[in-house]
């Protein structure tokens, strides 16, 4: 953009006078391929007039050399072209003339006239020589008689007529040994040939085909196929060892009459106390259509206690990508908390050893692992034991608490309680629990009340 501090100049130029100044006229630019071809080394600018000469004279040298360069070029490939040319011409085969062609099927009936008359000399020369031997024998069959000394005279004549044949017999053979069997036709056959002709000459020869009407003709029934490829190397997998995949069992029809309809009924009882149908573990692969879907069961074993974790792949045909299905399981035993804060409400970890700390009541001591009481009066009946003061002296309370994942069904006893062939002392026990069994529900604590009567 221009900018003018001049009011009067401002002026002019708007009214369209002349300012002086030369308007700069954008030359085009010249296109990319031209531009290639007309790459030319341009040399520092000389001072003077014979730099400009001798620059000049460059100029002018370069453009004839490219010019002749061109005219050399253009020559070559018209004289590659009319190669081509004469190679294609001299590899179509020959047009033959009318004139031609019945010169030629009149050369083969001479040839076929030469061989036949040969043949048919050959034949009679094999004939005329099995003519002769039946003469031989006639003569020799002749009886002797009266006519015998007729055929005896001129017979001293016979040798000068055998001469005769004999030499008749060897100037056929000379000419049959001469006999030319005809004149070799001899033609040059290339064998290099132009792909694109020898195509179109095809093309030429053989006729289209029949391409039949998609409107009339029937469609075939839909087929579907499937490329399935071989799945690369799979890695080394850990063993699943706890977990196992059941398929439900496809059941058999069974037939409706009225033991078997009985029969079925007892069948549906026995499945309604079992939720779960028959099923095998023997098939692991699983045909899907589309929007379909199948309900396989996981089965867990382990003979051990605690959590497990393993990870199921699950594969596609012809995908070489594995599905992970992550399975958790957790294997526990019906239980009761034993930690001895939970059960005993008061604990101790070790008994004091001055008296009278070291007299305690209704205290669990953690070193010793005991229970103790403390000094109770004896003579006791034991069944007062409902009475509040009795039992605020004579028990003490023992916090029983279910923390596992499954309900518990405890049962109580002591082992002083027992009787001898069960391990126990064969004596009565002091001690008395209430109650001696109890149920537990998931997370559920109830109270366990021990009694002490000593006599």
């Amino acid at each position: 953009m221009d900018v003018c501090t001049n009011y009067r100049f401002a002026r002019r130029r708007q009214a369209g006078a002349p300012t002086g100044r030369k308007k700069e006229e954008k030359t085009p630019e010249p296109d990319a391929a031209e531009a290639k071809k007309k790459v030319k080394k341009v040399a520092a600018p000389a001072k003077g007039k014979k730099g400009a000469a001798k620059t000049a004279a460059k100029e002018d040298e370069a453009a004839a050399n490219e010019l002749n360069e061109a005219e050399k070029k253009q020559k070559e490939d018209q004289e590659k072209k009319r190669l081509e040319d004469e190679a294609r011409a001299l590899q179509k085969p020959k047009a033959y003339t009318a004139a031609e062609v019945e010169a030629f099927e009149q050369y083969c009936k001479e040839l076929e006239q030469f061989f036949g008359d040969l043949v048919a000399k050959q034949l009679g020369g094999e004939a005329a020589e099995g003519g002769e031997e039946p003469a031989a024998g006639d003569e020799q069959a002749r009886p002797e008689g009266d006519g015998a000394d007729a055929a005896a005279e001129p017979g001293e004549d016979q040798p000068a007529e055998d001469d005769g044949e004999a030499q008749d017999a060897g100037e056929k053979d000379q000419a049959a040994a001469q006999a030319r069997f005809g004149k070799r036709d001899l033609q040059e056959l290339c064998i290099e040939y132009d792909f694109k002709y020898l195509c179109e000459s095809a093309r030429a020869a053989v006729p289209e085909p029949v391409w039949p009407d998609p409107d009339k003709e029937p469609l075939p029934p839909p087929v579907v196929h499937q490329i399935v490829r071989r799945p690369p190397t799979r890695p080394e997998r850990k063993e699943i060892t706890m977990f196992s995949i059941w398929t439900p069992a496809a059941e058999p029809a069974r037939p409706a009459s009225a033991e078997e309809g009985q029969a079925q009924g007892e069948d549906q009882e026995e499945e309604q106390k079992d939720p779960f149908p028959p099923m095998t573990k023997d098939k692991t692969r699983w045909v899907l259509g589309p929007k379909e879907s199948a309900k396989l069961y996981i089965k867990f074993f382990s003979q051990t206690v605690g959590s497990f974790s393993q990870t199921l792949k699950f594969e596609i045909v012809g995908s070489p990508r594995a599905f992970d299905l992550n399975v958790v399981a957790l294997c526990e035993l019906p239980r009761l908390n034993e930690f001895y804060k939970n059960v005993f409400m008061s604990h101790k970890k070790t008994r004091p050893p001055q008296l009278p700390d070291s007299i305690v009541q209704k205290t669990f001591v953690v070193s010793e692992n005991v229970f103790d009481f403390g000094p109770l009066l004896i003579k006791k009946d034991p069944e007062l034991r409902a009475d509040e003061t009795i039992k605020k002296v004579n028990s003490s309370v023992l916090r029983i608490t279910n923390d596992g994942e499954y309900p518990v069904e405890a049962s109580f006893t002591l082992k002083s309680t027992l009787p001898a062939d069960e391990g126990g002392i064969g004596e009565k026990s002091p001690f008395i629990l209430e109650p001696e069994s109890m149920s537990l529900a998931v997370r559920e604590t109830k109270d366990l009340t021990v009694f002490a009567f000593p006599e």
